[in-house]
């Protein structure tokens, strides 16, 4: 009989460690937990002048000009003045930018998106439709493949660009006289002015 006591007392002795064990190993991966940080950036903004890392934060955006109205664009070097302007344009309907800290940006007559809430954020665009002047990203905007540009003016012009930012280089450019032919791959960005263009199915 006391050896069978003996016997239940050490079973019961496991028994009440490993349950101290597993609460204490549940509070501790509870402690553990990280949290997933927020997405500090607003989902648009409208016209005005902000500067990066104290309006908004560091990255690409995408811009939707008013709708028959040119946007503008300033981008400006901050020390002290902001007076350093590294880009001044104007665009219709889209473009994309990066901005990185210690920069300012202006926006006038366009609504400026981050990247991640951009409108339409698949691909808009099928083989049968005319794209009209403007910035498109490849694989994200429009598929890849060959297009064929039109110009509506004598101003037609395209740039062909590896990415956004200062490490990003030209591909392409040029004018746009007649029917110009470019092959397109996934992650260029191509800038239409002055033209419009359609997949070439060929």
């Amino acid at each position: 009989m006391k050896k069978f006591l003996s016997i239940f007392a050490i079973i019961s002795l496991f028994l009440i460690t490993g349950c101290m064990n597993d609460d204490g190993d549940l509070n501790d991966t509870q402690g553990n937990n990280e949290e997933t940080p927020e997405d500090t950036g607003d989902e648009s903004y409208d016209a005005g002048t902000y500067k990066v890392g104290t309006d908004l934060v560091a990255g690409e955006y995408y811009l939707v000009s008013n709708e028959d109205e040119e946007g503008k664009l300033k981008i400006n070097e901050c020390d002290e003045s902001c007076s350093k302007v590294l880009v001044d344009k104007e665009f219709s309907n889209n473009y994309y930018v990066a901005v990185t800290e210690g920069h300012s940006i202006t926006v006038e007559g366009a609504v400026m998106y981050s990247v991640n809430h951009k409108p339409n954020p698949g691909i808009t665009y099928i083989s049968s439709m005319t794209i009209e002047e403007g910035m498109y990203k490849v694989g994200t905007d429009i598929p890849e493949g060959s297009y064929m540009l039109d110009n509506i003016d004598q101003t037609g012009y395209f740039k062909i660009l590896s990415g956004l930012g200062k490490d990003a280089t030209i591909i392409d450019e040029g004018s746009i006289n007649l029917n110009v032919s470019k092959h397109l791959a996934k992650g260029q960005y191509i800038i239409i002015e002055g033209s419009s263009m359609y997949y070439n199915m060929h």
